[in-house]
């Protein structure tokens, strides 16, 4: 079957899943620009406190993040065999690994708060940054717990209530932001602080939505998920921690990649670094189709394999993977076009705008080769192919981007060697960064056929769940 009927056979039932999951990403992305923006609006130092403590709490969230997908992978295979009581007990465990997760994700970061001064923090700037994490830290064990229920709703294709919930809760922290920082509706005016637990309060408010939801919904009523407890099953918690872990590492092994780039650049010049943001900025604003597009990929592939419906899934595959190249071509087009209007939005300073603009185009194929690898990456978690794959992003990310990208971008090499930085600059950068996703895709793709078509009977096999 050719990839663009396959696309058409297959649109209907992405697109159910990809439709709100593509709109949960946007409400996340939202959350984030209302806090900086009304942030904004308490000075400069809570500004920077805000973005201090963002960078602390996020990668280690993301981490437990990364660990909670395996909820959605098995619960996905759980369901497409059919097994509902094995759903069901995945979705127990989840709410045990996330409760726990939670909790040490919490330590973690209160830890990490009070120590960066040591890396030359500003004091004042670090004091509003602690008073930040203090507060989102109280809803890190209930936020968690909320990510496990929505994996265990979305996993089962019940995608667009979660959807609907993910858009109340930017209402909610809109509200809540209002409130607590600037002391209205009645609420005491916390500032920064406030800020903090508006973040918090909504992972609450979520978890609670989340469970009222799945004790009342028709979706679940004949398994009774809310009205009875299963004690932790640390065999079932292994699978978790065995699936999750090559995810999680390879989600914080990115964020470190872009923080050592961002690093390097750092000991250029204010607009260099400057203009990388703004070019980063707008990268990460388009990432969010792929990203919704790859976890829609892991859904669907990993019903139909937990069907054993082995050609439906070849054909979801050949149709996915025909979705994200329209979408990262779609993308590349934007960015070479509407560089310059595009790097205007984040930026006035017209310096930083030029070669914020020129990076884009040089990195604009950038966004098809991410697109394609992402959803290579879901597609291979649907079948919970996970390590292989984490361990030849990582090797190509940190033996190939970081060491071309510093020669490219003409940071200083032994005995005068090199390019100068006049040649390239940032745009080296980016240039690595597009090259190491292209080589990225293409060992990824041939994992995808390996698995996929080298044998009509595939050798993976959804992961049991102990009883």
């Amino acid at each position: 079957m050719s990839y663009l009927k396959a696309l058409r056979q297959e649109a209907p039932d992405i697109f159910k899943i990809f439709g709100p999951l593509l709109i949960s990403q946007y409400a996340q992305i939202a959350n984030g620009i209302i806090d900086t923006a009304m942030a904004a609006r308490l000075g400069t130092t809570d500004l920077g406190g805000v973005a201090v403590g963002v960078a602390i709490w996020m990668p280690v969230y993301m981490f437990v993040i990364g660990l909670l997908i395996s909820v959605l992978i098995l619960v996905a295979q759980r369901h497409g065999a059919g097994d509902k009581q094995g759903a069901v007990d995945l979705g127990h465990q989840g709410l045990w690994m996330g409760g726990i997760l939670g909790v040490v994700a919490s330590c973690i970061i209160i830890g990490l708060s009070q120590y960066a001064t040591w890396y030359g923090a500003d004091a004042s700037l670090m004091q509003a940054s602690r008073a930040y994490i203090w507060a989102v830290a109280w809803g890190f064990p209930l936020g968690a717990m909320a990510v496990s229920l929505r994996f265990f709703c979305e996993g089962q294709n019940v995608v667009f209530p979660v959807t609907v919930m993910a858009v109340i809760i930017v209402f909610c922290n809109a509200v809540l932001n209002y409130a607590l920082m600037f002391g209205k509706l009645g609420a005491p005016a916390l500032g920064i602080q406030g800020c903090g637990l508006a973040t918090a309060i909504s992972m609450v408010i979520l978890f609670v939505l989340l469970t009222g939801y799945i004790a009342l919904s028709k979706n679940f009523v004949e398994v009774r998920f809310m009205r009875h407890f299963q004690r932790i099953n640390f065999k079932i918690i292994k699978q978790f921690f065995t699936l999750g872990l090559p995810i999680a590492f390879g989600i914080t092994s990115e964020y470190l990649v872009a923080s050592v780039i961002t690093i390097f650049i750092s000991t250029t010049t204010v607009t260099a670094v400057a203009a990388h943001q703004v070019a980063f900025s707008c990268m990460m604003l388009f990432f969010a189709t792929p990203a919704a597009l790859s976890m829609a990929s892991s859904i669907r592939v990993g019903n139909l394999w937990g069907e054993s419906h082995h050609e439906q899934a070849r054909t979801a595959i050949k149709g996915i993977m025909t979705l994200s190249v329209l979408i990262g071509g779609a993308f590349t087009v934007l960015m070479l076009v509407a560089s310059l209007p595009l790097a205007r939005m984040f930026s006035t300073d017209m310096a930083v705008v030029l070669l914020a603009a020129s990076a884009l185009r040089f990195g604009a194929f950038f966004q098809l080769a991410d697109s394609i690898q992402v959803c290579l990456n879901g597609i291979l978690r649907g079948v919970g192919d996970t390590k292989i794959p984490f361990m030849l992003t990582a090797v190509v990310y940190w033996l190939v981007c970081i060491p071309v990208g510093y020669v490219l971008s003409g940071m200083p090499l032994p005995w005068g060697l090199g390019l100068s930085a006049d040649v390239l600059g940032i745009r080296g950068w980016w240039l690595a960064l597009t090259i190491t996703l292209f080589i990225v895709s293409l060992l990824l793709a041939h994992r995808v056929r390996n698995t996929f078509w080298a044998f009509r009977e595939p050798s993976t096999e959804p992961v049991s769940v102990a009883g």
